[in-house]
């Protein structure tokens, strides 16, 4: 079994079969031994043990529809050019799902062990808007491996470049080598990725991306848009990820789109909260979420609760972050939504958001950004419609109850109602944090409701242009300690 060793980032990977697998070749010509990739397949199902399937590029696949469901592990290669060929050369083999019935391009199935994908192109999947994965479907309790593999130009209701859900508690998912979600399309919730159930994503490697991905929302009836949340990625209930790749230096989360939640989704299901951790693993280059964008609210980030869960939220988790170029309405880097509903009493729980959160375990394989880098910065985020007409959201909203925890950041050249806009009670803490340069039409900070909990410490707000009539504006409990406002 594929195991992540966190500590050295050294993950133990088998990209090519071990010597005792059986292997299956599809294509035509000397050494083939399968026509069809769903041959291949069902061959490798019928043998016992580790079994390696060779896609050449010796034939077309198209009008994909691949179930896996074998108990052993298996792994898919492509990049060959023909079945005599001893390794991968040139081009990644596609695979292709246009022309068939609305379907994902692979099905994996529940009770399939350990699944690895290599060297592929996997695109044209087009399952319906109530089904999951349009490229891959994945379900089951062990692991699902891409390694070199493009999901592209797929769609699906949920999850439309890929869809995992986990059925047991080491059900993983992991990025290797130049794996990239990109310019796919979920009519419901998240455009490149959906994760469920009991199931954690690793994408860690310097080369993988999330680019380009669209969570559209169906109108339903009554009339009016639902869903379309996490256009780079939807993390549902007990699942969650953690991002550390750079994105060939552009970033992992880049020019995605949603109605809510641009980049990532963190969401509630069951009684069970979703969290997101995104990090930097090369401190010469930090991670980026950049140039994403919510048609309605949460730019970047979205996370919400559930009144069902005492004290708790999903949560969004970032260290040593970009955070650039984002957009939305309301919350252009993050909108925190509470639950509405009366038990234990209104509004008991909130989405979280923690910037450089202080005293808290770090992921073990981030590290901070070099003393020369700029690091721990959101700029040029801005508050505005679909058409980019400015609107009069915040930065970073929050509702009834949200948690935001910042530390050691800084805001510049960003465009927005404030920088933060908490609407009722709450908790807020932000330390060693230097706010300057922005365009506000309200008070650099908005507190105007309920009764938050606020505590400023060590604060630096300067040259700002500001619209409202102060640059705190609070109607509760606020600390202000051993900070410097220094506004014309």
């Amino acid at each position: 079994k594929k195991t992540v060793m966190w500590g050295s980032l050294l993950f133990s990977l088998a990209v090519s079969a071990p010597a005792s697998a059986s292997i299956f070749k599809v294509g035509t010509g000397t050494g083939c031994t399968h026509s069809t990739i769903q041959g291949a397949v069902d061959a490798a199902n019928a043998n016992t043990g580790v079994d390696h399937i060779i896609l050449t590029r010796s034939v077309s696949y198209t009008q994909q529809a691949i179930y896996i469901q074998q108990a052993q592990p298996l792994t898919i290669t492509g990049g060959y050019a023909t079945c005599a060929a001893t390794a991968p050369a040139g081009e990644r083999t596609i695979v292709n799902g246009s022309g068939g019935s609305a379907n994902s391009v692979f099905n994996v199935e529940p009770g399939a062990a350990d699944v690895l994908f290599d060297n592929l192109l996997i695109r044209g999947g087009d399952d319906s808007s109530s089904n999951y994965g349009g490229g891959i479907d994945f379900t089951g309790s062990g692991n699902l491996t891409l390694n070199n593999v493009t999901l592209t130009q797929n769609e699906a209701g949920y999850g439309g470049g890929l869809s995992a859900r986990g059925t047991g508690p080491d059900a993983t998912v992991l990025f290797f080598g130049e794996t990239v979600v990109t310019s796919n399309v979920a009519t419901q919730d998240g455009g490149g990725i959906h994760l469920r159930g009991s199931i954690t994503l690793y994408a860690l490697e310097p080369n993988t991306a999330i680019w380009l991905n669209r969570a559209t929302g169906v109108v339903n009836s009554p009339p009016g848009t639902y869903h379309g949340y996490g256009g780079g990625m939807a993390v549902l209930g007990l699942a969650k990820a953690y991002v550390g790749s750079i994105g060939y230096g552009l970033g992992a989360f880049r020019d995605n789109t949603a109605r809510v939640g641009g980049a990532v989704a963190a969401l509630t299901d069951s009684d069970h909260n979703g969290h997101a951790y995104l990090f930097t693993t090369d401190p010469t280059k930090p991670q980026k979420i950049s140039g994403n964008r919510a048609t309605a609210v949460g730019g970047a980030f979205y996370a919400d609760a559930d009144a069902g869960i005492f004290g708790s939220g999903s949560s969004i988790e970032l260290w040593d972050t970009v955070i650039e170029n984002n957009s939305a309405p309301i919350g252009s880097i993050a909108y925190l939504a509470s639950d509405d509903a009366p038990f234990p009493f209104p509004g008991t729980e909130s989405g979280r958001l923690t910037m450089n959160l202080s005293g808290a375990a770090r992921p073990t394989v981030s590290v901070p950004c070099n003393a020369n880098v700029s690091c721990s910065v959101a700029r040029n985020n801005r508050s505005e419609d679909a058409a980019g007409n400015p609107t009069n959201g915040a930065l970073i909203h929050g509702t009834e109850r949200a948690l935001v925890l910042i530390d050691n950041y800084r805001f510049t050249a960003n465009s927005a109602r404030s920088v933060l806009d908490l609407t009722s009670a709450g908790f807020v803490d932000v330390s060693n944090t230097l706010i300057d340069n922005n365009t506000f039409t309200a008070a650099v900070l908005q507190f105007p409701e309920g009764d938050p909990n606020v505590d400023l410490n060590h604060l630096t707000i300067t040259d700002n242009s500001i619209g409202g009539p102060g640059v705190i504006a609070h109607r509760g409990h606020v600390e202000l300690n051993r900070s410097i406002i220094w506004q014309p």
